[in-house]
């Protein structure tokens, strides 16, 4: 009972910490989106950066799947500076602005978690740049 007790108290902040994250502005591509990385969240282990980024959309996005609007969406990523690739770990859709208002969660799996390649100039070209440095 304590236990429950003790959780269920702890759960407001979890949600406060959640908007805790401090957003480094990397792009802002007008009408299109503005770049954020949370740089207390980014790690390095070798070649493979580990990292957390926020896309603010300036007008709401429909989910296809759920029908629900969102306007930012928080992605855990994972760069590989030498082989010049990404891995999408997990993502976050939001109601926008910030990220208190969660509208879905996905994580992808099978064929869809594997690293990609790097397009040049598209976002991850812009978040490589950043913490392959």
């Amino acid at each position: 009972m304590l236990r429950a007790l003790l959780i269920g108290a702890l759960i407001p902040f979890a949600a406060l910490a959640q908007d805790a994250e401090k957003w480094r502005l990397l792009a802002d591509i007008e009408g299109v989106y503005r770049l954020s990385i949370a740089d207390d969240f980014t790690r390095r282990a070798g070649e493979r950066v580990t990292l957390r980024y926020l896309l603010e959309h300036p007008v709401a996005y429909e989910n296809a799947r759920t029908g629900r609007r969102y306007r930012n969406t928080k992605v855990n990523a994972v760069i590989d500076c030498r082989a010049n690739t990404y891995l999408v770990g997990s993502l976050s859709t939001f109601k926008g602005p910030g990220t208190r208002d969660e509208v879905d969660r996905y994580t992808p799996t099978g064929a869809e978690a594997r690293f990609e390649p790097i397009v040049p100039g598209d976002t991850f070209d812009i978040l490589r740049k950043d913490v392959c440095r």
